[in-house]
């Protein structure tokens, strides 16, 4: 079956057209709901307000876990978050000056974090 060369010039250009209409329907709406416009839109898993809440979550996470083990490691705390030795012990230690930890042992692999009653 022929096709002609211009009915297939006709559809291509049908097929563009009809994508910008849509992407500027869709910027157009974008704009009048003050939304900021992307291309490809991503779904995105819901984030929380700001860094700190991160950090706050995070740390009554640890405390938790601490009060279910009845201790807890820094090896825990690294594996719980999937984070670095450095930024776990940073999140120990956070809770250690806050209070809601004590340390027991010195240095090394020694070194547990016990809950304090009434922590969280």
């Amino acid at each position: 079956m022929y096709i002609p060369t211009y009915v297939l010039y006709a559809l291509v250009l049908i097929g563009i057209l009809i994508f910008f209409r849509q992407f500027f329907v869709a910027w157009r709406f974008d704009h009048q709901h003050n939304i900021s416009f992307r291309l490809f839109k991503r779904k995105r898993k819901p984030t929380l307000e700001t860094f700190d809440e991160k950090i706050n979550l995070r740390k009554r996470m640890i405390v938790d876990r601490a009060h279910q083990l009845g201790k807890i490691t820094n090896d825990v705390v690294e594996a719980m978050f999937h984070v670095s030795h450095t930024t776990a012990w940073r999140y120990l230690e956070d809770l250690e000056k806050e209070g809601k930890l004590k340390q027991a042992g010195t240095v090394g692999r020694g070194v547990i974090y016990e809950p304090i009653p009434g922590a969280f």
